[in-house]
């Protein structure tokens, strides 16, 4: 998420049957950060746009309806919200580092927000979103 690498694929189950699963592989991400202040609170919100690949499907599936297309995109882009906010709670809550390099940004493009906080002692509380925008180019191989 904070560097431009693209990280590995990853596996995970469609709906609620565990044995829908797909392996997807990132292959085009941009990043766009946007800062405010609420209430004496930093807010971050952090838009990823994502293209990627459908590499692996063990089930059964139509990329060729829309409506799989779109289920599968949001069903990515879900995916990889909840893993994000769980990486970002554990460094705000337990390490209580920001090694996601939020204020480098923060203090590079919004000096005016920067100046008035400690970021170190603000980070901990700070409102962090992650919202992906995941863009499927290819469906790769289907397991039956």
């Amino acid at each position: 998420m904070a560097q431009d690498k693209y990280g590995g694929n990853i596996t995970f189950s469609l709906d609620e049957k565990k044995d829908h699963m797909v392996t997807f592989h990132p292959r085009v991400m941009k990043r766009i950060y946007h800062f405010s202040r609420k209430e004496q609170k930093v807010a971050v919100t952090v838009r990823l746009k994502m293209e990627g690949d459908v590499i692996e499907s063990m089930f059964p599936a139509d990329f060729s309806k829309q409506s799989t297309v779109r289920k599968l995109q949001d069903r990515v882009a879900k995916e990889y919200e909840k893993r994000a906010q769980k990486m970002i709670e554990k460094v705000q809550k337990k390490y209580k580092s920001d090694v996601l390099g939020f204020g480098r940004q923060l203090k590079a493009f919004h000096y005016d927000i920067w100046k008035d906080i400690d970021w170190d002692k603000d980070f901990p509380e700070a409102q962090i979103n992650v919202v992906y925008d995941v863009k499927l180019r290819r469906t790769g191989m289907e397991m039956r």
